[in-house]
């Protein structure tokens, strides 16, 4: 045996002897695999929740009950948590009826829907002059937003709830609303409503105020051939403010 066969067959055995790790690319492969498949799920669930808040927010999508929402606008919780001021503050039954008149909004292209019926309150419900007049808190939905609103209804004297139309609306946060109707062929009315211990006022030439502190002025006003200046005001704690609201003015001519 030569020393070039020894040394090989030595060479030989000791190589023999090593253990070799498992190829090492194989193991990244695999750990790759499973991290492109936990992306992948992470962004699916991303995905999903974005196109779900799109869905909801566009309304092609319902809203879960227990979604939160932003309000676009706060409201007045003196006014809303007064009670019910008018003729009808007593008659519960008709003021219920009134929870189901309030109409989804169509504001251009967005849906705005009545949030909850059980959550529209009445303010005021009376007959003035030969109409029925109504205010009420309503608050509507689109997608994850509200918007509380307070919505004047009128209609004739008596009117059952579903007799009664809309007539116009205010932010929530005002701290009153007026609606003050006039006719150059007949009479008209006004109703100023604010929060209990205030005092409103309707300035005509001859201004009309209400119980100090009821926060309610009414008033039954003659015909008038052109369209007048009429607002209303509110008066709590020595300041005064003047009260938006919802005017009309008609004439045959």
């Amino acid at each position: 045996m030569t020393i070039e066969t020894e040394l090989r067959d030595e060479m030989n055995d000791r190589a023999a002897a090593i253990t070799l790790p498992d190829d090492p690319w194989l193991g990244f492969h695999h750990r790759e695999v499973r991290h492109r498949r936990h992306r992948r799920a992470r962004i699916g669930v991303a995905a999903a929740a974005l196109a779900g808040i799109v869905g909801v927010q566009s309304g092609l999508l319902p809203v879960p009950g227990w979604a939160p929402t932003v309000a676009v606008a706060s409201a007045d919780d003196a006014l809303i948590n007064s009670p019910v001021r008018g003729s009808l503050a007593a008659d519960t039954a008709w003021q219920e009826g009134l929870r189901a008149v309030p109409e989804d909004k169509q504001d251009p292209t967005e849906l705005w829907r009545v949030v909850d019926r059980d959550t529209v309150r009445v303010l005021y419900a009376g007959d003035v002059g030969d109409r029925r007049v109504a205010l009420a808190y309503v608050s509507y939905r689109f997608g994850l937003l509200t918007d509380p609103q307070i919505v004047w209804f009128d209609g004739p004297r008596g009117a059952t709830p579903q007799q009664m139309s809309e007539r116009g609306n205010l932010d929530a946060a005002r701290q009153g609303a007026s609606l003050i109707d006039t006719s150059a062929d007949g009479p008209g009315i006004a109703v100023v409503v604010g929060p209990q211990g205030s005092t409103a006022t309707i300035g005509t030439g001859t201004p009309v105020t209400g119980v100090p502190g009821s926060g309610l002025a009414e008033a039954v006003l003659a015909p008038q051939a052109a369209e007048p200046t009429i607002t209303g005001t509110l008066t709590s704690d020595g300041r005064t403010v003047t009260v938006p609201g919802t005017t009309g003015w008609t004439t045959t001519e």
